[in-house]
């Protein structure tokens, strides 16, 4: 660098320069009191729900670390406070009277912290300053003015400044055009005329200088999105060994990349360098990849390289945090709720192949799933669960069940016999169904004796004559109306019955000094019930499939003897069928018919016309029984 000819007073040099530190300092205080008092605002709206920054704190405290006095405060006040690791350094001091906010604020402006709030839940993490604010600043560029000579240092310096600071130093114009006006350079150049240095900053930064006569213009290359950048293809040789990669970023932030068998490492070092985006990689990686994308975001970017790696990333205040999939920082933990369905056994329905590297637990109190593993996997779980978190209908059904039972028995003839004891005259008339005593018989037969040569004798004291001549009908209808409600896909079942008992005797033999038997003596039950099962399944257009069971048994009224089961009859029905919403079905064809014709008489006399009604003894019955079931589906949503 040539020597520069012109002198400077320092008196006024001095001047300038505490001028421009108290206007830094005033500036800069301006700003700090605007972000602190941005700060208090967030605190005040999130007090609503965390009341307990407007509790007091007491506090006193020794060279203790910042991230312990600021567990402190959360625990006095009921707080729930996040503290990135980056907070750093210790604290000597009181607190005495003041709420957890104004000691929040103290330190976010006594240590240069930020705070963020999600909900009841505040993160407390080191202040970056905006990025904005380093690309505003003034190019280091200086001009000797005895010579024109120029020297700059520039380290991703916006091309714009760039340009505006070099046209007000030598007087040049120089014009930008819009497609590289926010574009990074970067070089050094010393004791070289403007048109030198606009020549080598084109060639290093690929832009297209021409000369206009009065004014320089800048503009982009030609073609240059269809050609890698000479910084790219530098890379790319460097990268031969292992497999080339050539990328370029549009204004947009958008990426071109092609890679072959290129590492993933070099790639994501790279391209974070060039776009200026801050990363740290918490575990080696050392896989490559090929592919080719166009207009990815640097997260889209990000995502495709990592898929199939066993690494992934997060964003935490500003930083791209990349690495193992199980290492801290990288593993994340969210609760998913269901919203229509349950979440009982909900994690049968998720592919095994989702949960190798996630651990679910189920929480029933709160219709949710506690998630935790790698976040790309997770949201791929989030997708899945979401997709089968459908409203379930629910079917209620109205069925009406008509049992109708008819039959009829006709009883007649005469019966004479001899009993144990005497029996007493008893019956009716009407219908004629009479027993008469020895006593009766001897009376009428009394008042035939004696009538000429008419002499009948007399029965014995245990003798009687039964006279039947009776019929009984009866008609029984039974309808009852229950209602079922299931969820789509599962049973709904109903049961109507009765119990009869039967006795069962068991004897037991101790034998001991002497043979003793004991009777035991137990009443079983028999079950006669009527069950009906609908499997009850909603089509998308509105129909419903049922699957119907319907099983009845019923007691006959005999017994093989007095004290054995008694005799039951089963029936049962199947039906598949296919509905409308709100149709009724009839189930029938569940009936019985009974038949029965006996008797006992006299040989010969019981068979010969009118005689017979006085040698015999006659039964005659017959019943019908008949069961219809109506079924009406109704869906619910």
């Amino acid at each position: 660098m040539k020597k520069r000819s012109s002198v400077w007073n320092e008196g006024v040099f001095a001047h300038w320069i505490f001028a421009a530190l108290i206007v830094l300092f005033a500036s800069y205080g301006l700003r700090s009191q605007d972000r602190i008092k941005d700060l208090e605002n967030r605190l005040q709206v999130m007090a609503v729900d965390a009341p307990g920054l407007e509790g007091t704190v007491e506090l006193t405290a020794s060279k203790l670390s910042l991230q312990e006095f600021i567990r402190n405060i959360a625990n006095l006040n009921n707080l729930n406070i996040h503290i990135d690791p980056g907070v750093q350094g210790t604290i000597t001091n009181n607190f005495s009277d003041v709420t957890a906010m104004e000691a929040l604020l103290f330190l976010c402006r006594e240590y240069n912290l930020d705070l963020e709030a999600t909900g009841s839940i505040l993160s407390i993490f080191p202040y970056k300053p905006p990025a904005g604010e380093s690309k505003r600043k003034t190019p280091d560029i200086r001009v000797d003015q005895s010579d024109k000579s120029i020297e700059v240092d520039l380290q991703g310096d916006t091309l714009y400044y760039v340009a505006k600071e070099l046209t007000r130093l030598t007087g040049t114009n120089i014009v930008v055009g819009p497609e590289v006006r926010n574009k990074p350079v970067t070089a050094f150049l010393s004791g070289a005329t403007l048109k030198e240095l606009l020549e080598e900053l084109g060639y290093a930064n690929d832009l297209d200088i021409t000369d206009k006569g009065d004014f320089f213009l800048v503009q982009a290359l030609e073609n240059q999105s269809q050609q890698p950048s000479q910084a790219q293809r530098r890379t790319g040789a460097r990268q031969a060994a292992a497999g080339n990669f050539y990328f370029q970023a549009n204004q947009q932030g958008l990426i071109d990349l092609e890679a072959t068998g290129a590492p993933v490492r070099d790639i994501i070092t790279q391209v974070s360098h060039d776009l200026g985006i801050d990363y740290f990689i918490l575990s080696d990686i050392t896989e490559t990849t090929t592919v080719n994308i166009s207009g990815a975001t640097y997260t889209e970017l990000l995502s495709n390289i990592l898929k199939g790696t066993g690494q992934s990333f997060t964003l935490e205040n500003g930083i791209y945090l990349i690495g193992g999939r199980q290492v801290e920082n990288i593993r994340q933990t969210r609760m998913l709720h269901l919203e229509n369905r349950s979440v009982d056994k909900i994690t049968e329905c998720i592919p095994s192949n989702m949960l190798n590297e996630v651990n679910i637990h189920e929480m029933l109190e709160l219709n949710s799933l506690i998630i935790s593993g790698s976040a790309p996997v997770i949201a791929e779980i989030e997708n899945f669960v979401k997709g089968i978190d459908r409203v379930i209908p629910v079917i209620a059904i109205e069925v009406i069940i008509v049992n109708y039972k008819k039959g009829f028995t006709t009883t007649t003839g005469v019966e004479a016999g001899l009993t144990n004891e005497p029996v007493e005259t008893s019956g009716t008339l009407l219908p004629i169904d009479i027993t008469l005593s020895s006593t009766s018989i001897n009376n009428i037969l009394s008042s035939f004796n004696g009538l000429g040569s008419i002499n009948l004798g007399r029965v014995s004291p245990n003798f009687y004559v039964s006279l039947k001549a009776l019929e009984t009908q009866g008609v029984v209808k039974v309808r009852s109306t229950p209602k079922l409600s299931t969820l789509n896909g599962h049973e709904a079942n109903m049961t109507i019955g009765n119990t009869e008992y039967y006795l069962e005797e068991r004897s037991q033999i101790f034998a001991n000094q002497t043979t003793t038997q004991e009777k035991i003596r137990q009443f079983k039950p028999v079950n006669a019930d009527f069950k009906l099962t609908i499997l009850p399944v909603v089509s998308g257009d509105d129909q419903i499939t049922l699957d119907i069971t319907v099983e009845q048994s019923d007691f006959t009224g005999t017994k093989l003897a007095p004290d054995a089961p008694p005799d039951q009859v089963n029936r049962s029905f199947s039906s598949k069928i296919r509905i409308r919403n709100q149709e009724m079905i009839l189930l029938g064809g569940l009936e019985d018919k009974t038949l029965e014709d006996s008797g006992s008489g006299v040989p010969f006399l019981s068979r010969v016309p009118v005689l017979k009604w006085f040698f015999s003894n006659r039964k005659r019955a017959q019943s019908e029984n008949k069961l219809n079931i109506f079924i009406k589906p109704t869906v619910i949503y």
